[in-house]
Order: structure tokens, then C-alpha cells, then sequence
């Protein structure tokens, strides 16, 4: 066996890294820890107080500008798009997160995400909203858009404000993966399914089937700093990134519980220290020793952790990756699919083997960072939750 993934025992303060109590009795209070790095704590609806409503009785020709932001979005202008959105744009996903984020952010997400496609967005003005869905908005005029995504399936409403002098700006987006039909009709297979990420020869793609996505997160709403002794996490550009020092450090949200289910993390290794990086998905997350983790290493090998109780976490299924998946380097999809008592375990779309559990329970998930005292960084730019079966 090389490089064998051993029984890991994690020193208390550290093990605990993402989750550990600020302070004593003798502070005060103890703070609840959850809340000190539950992501969901700011994931709310706002309205943007930096661009108050135009006058009573002011208009804007929205006409002449959905047809100026039609052939932004259709020819991928991002310098003019990014000029389109106020100071704060709201982002909201069909099965997911909702939240304000920077017009920076949002430029990086058409570039690399919403428009990466063949084909660009179409907008189609005339579509009714109330149709699509009963999400409600303070907007002036909502306006659908299909072609969408990767491979042009998704779709998305687009809503359009007035700023203080009366004129139009595109304020926020509702943004549904496979279309908003999709999130209503999981007999249609994997609506919300991504495009395989290439693989090299030798690794055979065989991705799971799975049911309709009950939580989508682009890691760029409410996931919160952190700074410990042992590492940081913060929010950049493309996502959510964890800078390991030493042992282990990861987040979770609570919105989307599960015992059974698909769940798949995306993740870019930055710096991969051979024989002692380790990074994946938290799932099953019941509290700071109850949990589970797959991981990939940056030695080509992948282990499933089992964490029974403080500074144990013995590895209840590992082994070697086909030999031309390098997760040490590029952006890789780490997926688990829960069904029974059967872990069944894929790295970009190639299943490379299970793991036998007493009984599946109802957690969190988020990103999962490990190191041996080798500094170590990550980027987690996507993770979804999805029902195990259509």
C-alpha cells in the first residue's frame, strides 16, 4: 500500500479548529461556536441601501435598455456588464443560496460559470415571471433569459431597478441550473449536472445518477473569515479558500441537512504538498466529533474518515487513484453518494470505490482541509446536495 492513510489522531485545539469556542467561563458566556462558522448565518435577502428608489413619478425607458444589455450578455461583454450592476448585485439560485455579492464577483461568476457556454444568453422580454416561479421581488422589471451555463440549459431571470436618478440597472438575478422546470421534474435525470471535467486517459468516466439539487452554494454568500492558529478561511474571487498550517480546518452550512444523498464539492488545490495535503467534503456533520470526510491527497490517493469521538478519526476506506487523475494540480469535483449503508465515492465523474457504513444520519456539508504541519491552500468554488435518485 503506498502511502497509507493511518488512523489520524488530531490534537483537541486543533481538531476543533473550525468549530472551537472563543473563550472561557471566566469571560462571560461562552459564544455559540456553530454560529461563529455557520455560513448560513448571512446568507439573506437585502436590499441594496447604496441605490435608493428613483423618485415618485420618474420613468426609464427599460425597452432601450434590455436591448443594450441583451447584446452585452449575448456578445459576453464583461467590462460593460460589470458596469451594468449597482454596488451590490443580489444573487439568488432556483435551489440554493441568496445573497448580495460585488460586481467584481459577479463578473467572475458569468465569465467562468453563467456565460462560459458555446452560445450566449438569449433574453426573452415577453415571458411572464409568475409563470417560471413564486419568487418575489422588489425589482421594476423581472425579464427571462434561457441559454444559460456551460451548456446553454440553464435559465434565469433577470431583475432590472432604478437608481436615484431615475435610470435603469441590472440589480440581481435568479439563476435556475437545467431551468426552472428542471427543480419541478427530477424524472428528467440530472438537470443540474455540470459538464464532466476532462480526464486523462486511463481514468474512465462513470458519473453518478442522482435526483433533483435541494442546495447549490458558489461559496460567494455568507461564508465567513476565519483565523486561527492552525490556518484561515476567507472568501476571494473564485470562491471560498482554506489555508491549512497544520491539522485539519473546514466550514459547513446547515441549510442542507441529509443522511441520504449526491453530494459533490469543487476544489483547486493551490499549493498540493505531497504525502501531507489532504482536501475534499465534510458530510454527515452531527457536531465537532461526529462526522464524515473524503478526501483526495495531493499523492494521488483518496480516504474516507470516519470521526467517532474527540481526536479519533480512523479512515474506514481508502485507496490508490487511477493513475492519470492529478489532483494535485487544476479544479477537480470530489463526490460522495449516500444510499443505504454505501458510500460510493467519485473523483471528476470516475467512481473510485465505497465504503461500508453502520448507518446513514443526518448532517452538514462544506469544505474539509488537512495538512502535516506543510502549509496547504485550497479553493472551493461549488458545492450542491441532491436528492440520491431521480
Amino acid at each position: 500500500m503506498k502511502h497509507g492513510l493511518m488512523m489520524i489522531l488530531l490534537l483537541a485545539a486543533a481538531a476543533l479548529a473550525c468549530n472551537a469556542p472563543v473563550g472561557t467561563p471566566e469571560d462571560g458566556p461562552t459564544p455559540d461556536a456553530t454560529a461563529a462558522v455557520d455560513p448560513t448565518a448571512s446568507i439573506t435577502p437585502q436590499q441594496d441601501t447604496d441605490t435608493p428608489a428613483a423618485p415618485e413619478g420618474e420613468s426609464a425607458d427599460f425597452d432601450d435598455y434590455i436591448r443594450v444589455l441583451a447584446q452585452q450578455i449575448r456578445g459576453r461583454d464583461f467590462d460593460a456588464l460589470e458596469e451594468q450592476v449597482g454596488d451590490a448585485f443580489l444573487l439568488s439560485y432556483a435551489v440554493g443560496d441568496t445573497g448580495q455579492i460585488t460586481p467584481e464577483s459577479i463578473r467572475s461568476t458569468l465569465e467562468t460559470d453563467f456565460l462560459s457556454g458555446s452560445e450566449g444568453a438569449t433574453l426573452v422580454p415577453n415571458t411572464d415571471p409568475t409563470t417560471l416561479t413564486e419568487y418575489e421581488t422588489e425589482a421594476e422589471r423581472t425579464v427571462f433569459s434561457r441559454g444559460w451555463g456551460p451548456t446553454g440549459n440553464d435559465e434565469a431571470l433577470l431583475f432590472l431597478s432604478l437608481d436615484a436618478e431615475g435610470q435603469p440597472y441590472w440589480s440581481g438575478m435568479l439563476y435556475a441550473r437545467g431551468g426552472f422546470a428542471a427543480r419541478d421534474d427530477a424524472a428528467e435525470g440530472n438537470p443540474t449536472r455540470p459538464p464532466n471535467l476532462p480526464t486523462e486517459p486511463g481514468a474512465t468516466p462513470n458519473p453518478p445518477t442522482y435526483g433533483e439539487v435541494q442546495y447549490e452554494t458558489s461559496f460567494g454568500l455568507g461564508w465567513p473569515d476565519l483565523e486561527f492558529d492552525t490556518g484561515e478561511a476567507y472568501s476571494v474571487t473564485d470562491g471560498y479558500r482554506i489555508d491549512a498550517a497544520s491539522f485539519a480546518l473546514w466550514t459547513f452550512t446547515t441549510q442542507a441537512s441529509q443522511a441520504s444523498f449526491y453530494a459533490e464539492i469543487t476544489a483547486e488545490p493551490q499549493t498540493c504538498p505531497e504525502r501531507a495535503g489532504q482536501y475534499g467534503i465534510l458530510f454527515h456533520y452531527e457536531d465537532s466529533e461526529t462526522f464524515r470526510a473524503l478526501v483526495v491527497t495531493c499523492s494521488g490517493r483518496w480516504a474516507v474518515y470516519e470521526r467517532r469521538g474527540e481526536n479519533v478519526a480512523p479512515v474506514i476506506a481508502e485507496g490508490d487513484l487511477p493513475g492519470n487523475l492529478n489532483v494535485a494540480s487544476g479544479e477537480h469535483r470530489i463526490g460522495v453518494l449516500a444510499v443505504g449503508t454505501t458510500l460510493t465515492l467519485y473523483v471528476d465523474d470516475v467512481e473510485v470505490g465505497t465504503a461500508a457504513v453502520d448507518a446513514l444520519v443526518d448532517g452538514d456539508f462544506g469544505p474539509y482541509v488537512q495538512t502535516d504541519d506543510v502549509p496547504f491552500s485550497v479553493v472551493f468554488s461549488r458545492l450542491i446536495v441532491a436528492n440520491p435518485t431521480p
